[in-house]
């Protein structure tokens, strides 16, 4: 793996076991990350249109970041297409894409911001129409399924607070803020789980109307690798 910037850290996958996964697509959540340069999203992926897409995402600490991209190809008239990243300003790598499914991946610095801007540069973007029969006029470059950020254990618990806190948009159960949704979801799983229940980080969780995560994300700290958490809940957006 090659980095412009010879002076960010490697991060080496496994000294890295926390994992943040980011998915795209219809009716997916992460798609609130989304900024300028994207087509509606479709089931699966979403299209970054035109020669530029941006999006940002909550990951503070170091961390390495894959980017699961399908390109737009065409064996004979579009063998491949070019992508540039860029990190809060920086430009981190630059990447030819000839395969119908590659995974781009970054080292990331530690910062001081709980959010990264990520710019992908693609500047090869072509119309379907261009190949073939087809009335899709958009210039289509890459699409992206899913970002995976597998986090130190450090930057794990500095970012958890805000990256599992869905869009004030999307709050339910209750919670009209962030911060109702942190406080909400903190004292019941103190009171009611940790205190009354005893629950301990070996046992297994099933939450019935899960919402959208308050009890949850406060488990991501209190459940051990030998502990389990499943949800469920009719509002689908919320589960998503």
């Amino acid at each position: 793996m090659t980095f412009v910037d010879g002076q960010l850290p490697k991060v080496e996958r496994r000294s890295v076991p926390v994992q943040l996964a980011f998915r795209f697509g219809t009716g997916a959540g992460a798609n609130a990350y989304l900024g300028n340069g994207w087509a509606n999203p479709e089931p699966g992926f979403v299209w970054g249109v035109g020669h530029e897409s941006e999006l940002t995402l909550p990951i503070g600490g170091a961390a390495l970041l894959d980017l699961e991209i399908l390109p737009h190809l065409a064996k004979a008239t579009l063998p491949f297409q070019d992508l540039t990243v860029v990190v809060d300003g920086q430009e981190l790598g630059c990447y030819r894409l000839d395969q119908p499914q590659q995974i781009v991946s970054l080292s990331l610095s530690a910062t001081r911001s709980k959010y990264r801007k990520i710019v992908l540069r693609h500047p090869g973007a072509r119309s379907p129409r261009d190949h073939a029969e087809t009335t899709d006029y958009r210039l289509l470059a890459v699409a992206l399924v899913r970002a995976t950020a597998f986090l130190t254990n450090e930057a794990w618990e500095a970012a958890a607070n805000e990256t599992l806190v869905p869009p004030e948009s999307m709050l339910i159960d209750g919670a009209a803020t962030a911060d109702s949704f942190r406080e909400m979801g903190e004292g019941f799983t103190r009171v009611f789980l940790l205190e009354r229940a005893q629950l301990r980080p070996d046992n297994r969780v099933l939450d019935i109307g899960s919402g959208n995560g308050q009890k949850a994300r406060v488990l991501t700290r209190h459940l051990s690798a030998q502990g389990s958490y499943e949800g469920i809940d009719i509002v689908a957006p919320a589960v998503a």
